[in-house]
């Protein structure tokens, strides 16, 4: 279930194409054409999320004849899931936002009475609230197989997932940041988070994760334990992060991660059973609201 925005301008301003497609000439766009038209996907590897800017050869906007006659259709619109968290909407709105104030466009969908300016906050309610009242919880969880997490939780997890590239950077090769691992329990739909340690490397291990995925030299398969058990044993080894990753634990390089290797052994008999739990996509965890109930 997707949605779409169609842009439009002013009949009095003139815009260049070419401009327009310069506005995608980034990495995180990947540009394909076809026979009815071109599009510019846009992805974030870390989070992968996605959109897609399509300009057709032919209106598409339904009942575009109703609409006010002072706006010139672009036949470019942008499509992405309905069915995301507010933080993955947030982050397309801003690319959204950003593109009509550079080019002065306009927007118009089927939930507008005509075409309006972009104003982001007032379409991102409009497209909660619309999400909200036509799409049950229980097509959200049982059909689609999303899971719900409290909202101020999910944005902090969101932003740490969004912020691995940046953190691998920072530390330039002297310790590998991995993303969290998104479980969910197959008897209980129950959502926990995990993180990949290469027992004897220097790791980060972020804030919320409930189990930790140890993988050792003579394994290749890991065994995963609860977090816990973990960083109680290696809590006088860790140090915190800046903060601008709130209560994030490193392990550095050196003596204190030897020894930390040295405890491996005394978790093995405190594995969770795999089976139990399926790996699934970040983008398939929503934000959990009292209306849901």
């Amino acid at each position: 279930m997707n949605i779409r925005l169609h842009f439009f301008k002013d009949r009095k301003s003139n815009i260049n194409i070419k401009h327009v497609y310069e506005f995608f000439d980034e990495d995180q766009f990947a540009y394909s054409q076809h026979e009815r038209y071109i599009a510019f996907k846009y992805t974030n590897k870390e989070l992968e999320n996605r959109a897609s800017f399509v300009f057709v050869k032919h209106n598409v906007v339904p009942d575009i004849y109703t609409l006010s006659s002072s706006f010139t259709n672009l036949n470019l619109f942008v499509e992405f899931p309905l069915i995301i968290s507010d933080f993955y909407l947030n982050e397309i709105l801003n690319i959204v936002h950003k593109f009509t104030k550079k080019f002065n466009l306009y927007y118009f969908h089927e939930l507008n009475d005509d075409i309006e300016a972009f104003e982001k906050k007032e379409v991102f309610n409009k497209i909660l609230d619309f999400r909200d009242k036509s799409v049950s919880v229980e097509e959200i969880t049982k059909v689609r197989r999303r899971v719900l997490v409290d909202s101020e939780k999910l944005y902090e997890i969101c932003a740490y997932q969004d912020k691995v590239g940046v953190l691998n950077e920072y530390f330039d090769g002297n310790l590998t940041v991995n993303p969290y691992i998104i479980m969910r329990n197959n008897i209980t739909d129950e959502f926990r988070l995990s993180v990949k340690w290469e027992v004897g490397q220097p790791a980060l291990f972020p804030k919320h994760i409930d189990f930790i995925h140890m993988f050792t030299e003579d394994s290749e398969l890991p065994v995963v334990v609860p977090a816990k058990d973990v960083l109680d044993k290696i809590h006088r080894f860790l140090a915190i992060l800046p903060d601008f990753v709130d209560e994030t634990r490193i392990l550095k390089p050196g003596t204190p991660t030897k020894k930390a290797s040295r405890l491996q052994n005394k978790f093995k008999n405190n594995r969770i059973d795999e089976e139990e739990y399926e790996t699934i996509p970040l983008v398939h965890v929503l934000d959990e609201r009292n209306y849901y109930e």
